[in-house]
């Protein structure tokens, strides 16, 4: 047997510029992913310009410093979130615990009209993890001295709860 190939995880830091091609598997042509700035003087924000099929389009790029670690800025993430064959994008929404937590808002490919689209439902997807052989998106997240963990299976792009985690603490 002979397994289709896929293309690697992309994982583009927001410390920096972004200009990049990504394969998004699926026999999707490339995309090209590029910061640019909009604006001006106070009202200046970031946004990610995704150039597909001959089709532009933006997503905000929000600044997610946290202010006990400033350059935890997060990354932008190309992945395969809901295991379906072609790339999804998720975009740092948000830092927390001094940057050990950082939030995302998903998109993923809407074939028909050639963009991007929010997620059907919203998950709280923080530092996200692939078990692609279980087809489960694992999701962790710290709060004082535990780790938290919800982790979501997908039916038609829609992510659903398939279990939750959390320590124990036993005396």
């Amino acid at each position: 047997l002979v397994a289709p190939a896929l293309a690697e995880p992309v994982r583009l830091p927001l410390s920096k510029p972004i200009d990049h091609w990504v394969e998004l598997g699926g026999h999707q042509p490339k995309v090209h992913l590029k910061t640019v700035v909009a604006g001006s003087g106070q009202s200046l924000k970031s946004e990610l310009e995704i150039q597909f099929d001959g089709r532009s389009q933006t997503l905000p790029l929000d600044t997610v410093a946290d202010e006990l670690n400033p350059s935890a800025r997060g990354e932008l993430i190309v992945e395969d979130f809901d295991f379906d064959g072609i790339k999804d994008i998720g975009v740092p929404t948000g830092v927390g615990y001094g940057g050990v937590n950082i939030f995302y808002n998903l998109y993923r490919l809407d074939r028909k009209n050639s963009k991007f689209v929010a997620f059907a439902a919203k998950a709280s997807i923080c530092n996200p993890e692939f078990d692609a052989t279980n087809k489960i998106l694992i999701t962790n997240s710290r709060s004082g001295p535990c780790w938290y963990g919800s982790d979501y299976k997908f039916e038609r792009g829609v992510p659903w709860l398939f279990r939750r985690r959390s320590m124990m603490i036993l005396d």
